[in-house]
C-alpha cells in the first residue's frame, strides 16, 4: 500500500493530462436491455448540466487489459501492475477491473451488489470534494474518501455511491485485487473456468 500511495501523484498527473487532450474517452457503455449490477443517475435535487453522469476511462475491463490506456499512463499502469494479488494475474477473470472512475457533480450510484467476494474492491481518491459532499457507504457504514488514503471494501456488501457537490468532481483509481483469503491454487482454477468458458464460447 506504501508504494501505491507514494505512485498518487503520478496517477493524478497522468489523469489530468488524459482528460486535457481528450486521449482516453469515457468508455462506461451500458447496452439496451443489458442486465447491470448498478445504476448512476441523478442525485435528489441536482441540476448541473453533467448531473447523473458516470465515467469510466479504463485499463482493465472484464479481465482484459487495454493498450492504449497503458500507453497514454504508464506510470499508472506500472503502480496497478505492482499491487501484491492484482487481478488477473494470469488467465481471464471476467469480474476485473480497473478505472478512473469519475463521478460529475449531482450523481447518485444506486445501491447494488458486487458479483462475487473472490475479489476486493480499491479505490484510490484522486479528487476529492470539499466539505465531505462526495461519500460511499458499504454494508450501512459510510466510509470517506481522503485524497492520497486508499480504501479498500468487500463490494459483494450491499454498497453505494455519490457526488452531492455542486461543481467539483469525484476521481478515484478502481481496481480490484483477489482475495486474500483465496489459495494460489483457487485463483488458477477459476482464472483456467473461465478461459475454457470463452473459448467454448459461453461468455464473450
Amino acid at each position: 500500500m506504501r508504494e501505491l500511495k507514494r505512485a498518487i501523484p503520478d496517477m493524478r498527473a497522468e489523469y489530468e493530462r488524459v482528460r486535457a487532450e481528450g486521449s482516453l474517452q469515457d468508455d462506461y457503455r451500458v447496452e439496451d436491455g443489458e442486465a447491470t449490477l448498478h445504476k448512476a443517475g441523478r442525485a435528489d435535487g441536482a441540476s448541473g448540466p453533467d448531473a447523473g453522469k458516470w465515467e469510466w476511462l479504463s485499463y482493465v475491463q472484464q479481465g482484459r487489459r487495454s493498450g492504449e490506456f497503458a500507453l497514454r499512463c504508464p506510470l499508472t499502469a506500472q503502480a496497478l501492475e505492482a499491487v501484491p494479488g492484482f487481478m488477473p494475474a494470469s488467465g481471464s477473470m471476467p469480474f476485473s477491473y480497473a478505472f478512473f472512475s469519475v463521478m460529475h457533480p449531482g450523481t447518485a450510484i444506486d445501491p447494488h451488489y458486487g458479483p462475487t467476494n473472490a475479489r476486493l474492491r480499491v479505490h484510490v481518491p484522486i479528487h476529492v470534494p470539499a466539505g465531505g459532499k462526495a461519500s460511499l457507504t458499504v454494508a450501512g457504514r459510510e466510509l470517506p474518501w481522503a485524497e492520497g488514503e486508499p480504501v479498500v471494501f468487500d463490494d459483494s456488501f450491499h454498497h453505494s455511491a455519490r457526488n452531492d457537490s455542486e461543481d467539483e468532481t469525484r476521481v478515484v483509481m478502481l481496481f480490484d485485487v483477489w482475495h486474500p483469503h483465496l489459495a494460489e491454487s483457487e485463483r488458477e482454477g477459476l482464472c483456467a473456468m473461465f478461459d475454457e468458458a470463452r473459448q467454448k464460447g459461453w461468455i464473450s
